[in-house]
């Protein structure tokens, strides 16, 4: 089961599309995901281009569990439900940019715009996280969190390296309280250094993975679930 934002429902499509074409894989694919969703709920972002809107009730409702016959709706993001519907063995997320964005959130330092580094925040994310974590991991499956990466982009203060940064940090003590049934992969390191050859053949934007890196990260992916894709 794959959710979270864009780049994981990229990869979600990847390996649903895989499990299908390779029927002796050893798995089958659920893709949760949905463009735009990070993890932390509610309110208002600021997107890097300096765009203000709400988060909105998709990207928010994760907990919420709804009608198992409308779940697979595109427009319906229901971990809960998705969780006693598909039973996933393995759950695979992102420590998502959308996190890092400048926030305000009702009831959140006072209501005015803030972001990761900063302590009302961060006490929120950890929570945010936390919960999600929880919720993962409450029918028995293995959580797999891949870190955020820093973009191929102008840099500005929504998507500043360090705020990503800091949210890996703050994610990696959250799944090691969650114990040995979360593990954080580093999806930085598999996707390179900004800039490199590596970074630039496994990314067609700066953000997004290319379709030669959706071949690639497969088997990273596999292997770090402890499925075997020749059955």
């Amino acid at each position: 089961l794959t959710v979270g934002d864009s780049v994981m429902d990229q990869i979600g499509v990847a390996l649903s599309d895989f499990s299908i074409e390779s029927p002796d894989a050893g798995f089958v694919a659920f893709n949760e995901a949905h463009i735009g969703c990070g993890t932390v709920r509610e309110g208002d972002k600021r997107v890097p281009e300096g765009l203000e809107g709400p988060v909105g009730d998709i990207c928010s409702g994760w907990a919420d569990p709804v009608d198992p016959e409308v779940v697979t709706e595109y427009d319906i993001v229901s971990w809960s439900t998705i969780l006693e519907v598909f039973k996933p063995d393995v759950v695979i997320t992102h420590v998502s940019p959308w996190d890092v964005t400048d926030r305000r959130v009702p009831g959140l330092n006072d209501g005015e715009w803030t972001h990761i580094g900063e302590p009302a925040y961060d006490a929120y994310a950890r929570s945010e996280y936390g919960e999600a974590i929880d919720l993962l991991t409450s029918t028995g499956a293995r959580l797999l969190i891949l870190e955020g990466a820093p973009h191929n982009r102008e840099i500005t203060e929504q998507n500043d390296p360090a705020r990503i940064t800091a949210l890996n940090e703050l994610v990696a003590e959250v799944a090691v309280d969650a114990g040995d049934d979360v593990v954080m992969l580093d999806y930085p390191g598999w996707v390179g250094p900004v800039g490199s050859d590596q970074e630039l053949s496994r990314r067609d934007d700066g953000v997004h993975i290319s379709d030669s890196g959706l071949l690639e990260i497969i088997p990273w992916l596999l292997d770090a679930a402890e499925v075997d894709p020749a059955g």
